[in-house]
Order: C-alpha cells, then sequence, then structure tokens
C-alpha cells in the first residue's frame, strides 16, 4: 500500500520538500530555499523561492512573490500585482489577499488585508474591504475602536471618553 501510495504522489505532482507541500502544474516552480510553504493552483507560488511560510490557493496566487513570507493568498491572481495590475508583488510579508485580483499597494507592504474583487490595500498595517465600486460596508455586531480622539486623525472612528464611537 505504501508503494502506491508514493507512486499516486508522483503522478499527481504533489511533492513534499523541506516541509513544503503543492499541487498543481508549475506550483512552487522556483522554489530553492523556501520551507513551509504551501500551493494549491496552477502556478501558484510559481516565482517564490526563498519566502518561507506562505500559503496560496488558486491559479496565479502570489505568482510574483520571490521572498516575501506569511503570506496567504486565495482566488485567481491574488496577491500577484501591486496597484495597478501591471507591477509585480514581490516581497510582502504577513499579509492577506483574499479574492480575485486583490492588489498590495506597494511592493513591500507588511501585514496588509486586501479583501474583495480587484481590491487594492492600503498599505502597511491595514485593512481593505472591497474596491472603488463597493458603495457600502456593512458589519453586524460590535465594531470596536482602540485608540481616542488624541490620536485620531480627520475622517477616522474614535471612542471618546464615554466609550461612544465619533469621527474625527
Amino acid at each position: 500500500m505504501k508503494k502506491i501510495f508514493f507512486i499516486l504522489l508522483l503522478v499527481t505532482g504533489v511533492t513534499f520538500c523541506q516541509s513544503n507541500s503543492n499541487a498543481g502544474v508549475n506550483s512552487l516552480y522556483s522554489l530553492t530555499t523556501g520551507y513551509h510553504d504551501s500551493a494549491f493552483g496552477l502556478n501558484a507560488l510559481y516565482f517564490t523561492n526563498t519566502g518561507f511560510g506562505n500559503t496560496g490557493f488558486g491559479n496565479d496566487v502570489l505568482y510574483y512573490n520571490t521572498i516575501g513570507s506569511q503570506n496567504t493568498g486565495a482566488g485567481d491572481k491574488a496577491g500577484k500585482f501591486i496597484s495597478g495590475f501591471s507591477v509585480a508583488n514581490k516581497a510582502s510579508i504577513g499579509s492577506i489577499y483574499l479574492g480575485y485580483g486583490t492588489q498590495a499597494l506597494a511592493d513591500t507592504d507588511t501585514c496588509e488585508v486586501v479583501i474583495g474583487y480587484k481590491a487594492v490595500g492600503h498599505g502597511d498595517h491595514t485593512v481593505t474591504l472591497g474596491d472603488t465600486l463597493n458603495t457600502s460596508v456593512y458589519l453586524n455586531g460590535h465594531v470596536i475602536a482602540t485608540f481616542d480622539s488624541a490620536t485620531a486623525k480627520t475622517g477616522q472612528v474614535y471612542k471618546n471618553y464615554q466609550n461612544y464611537l465619533m469621527v474625527k
């Protein structure tokens, strides 16, 4: 039974090397020293070579990521480009791209979360929900602001001394 399982892995293109896993034509194609990467889909994490801890599900997901680490992408072309759909996203760190064509704001963004069809992130340590065509964002439950009016910038939501949400 073990021999049949091993042969099945070779035939389907699934590899287990340096704690990496992949399934899909050309997924993890350029991997050299990266570790703990998982790629599932055609060309998923194609150019990743030294990045580690990346996870991609979908065709061309995190395609140009070469040295970026600890990123997650799901959806066709998620995390492939930075804003403008033409420049490669090669070095994001700790970022999440969910949805078709989600893009980073810049190539070296850190902890950027981008969710939605063709949504473009807003840079380091930001969360973006939807693209510019979205007209509303619905949040059910409690919305919590963790900073006060002294640190809030114009247009930001903050909590006042009575813990009410306010817009500066």
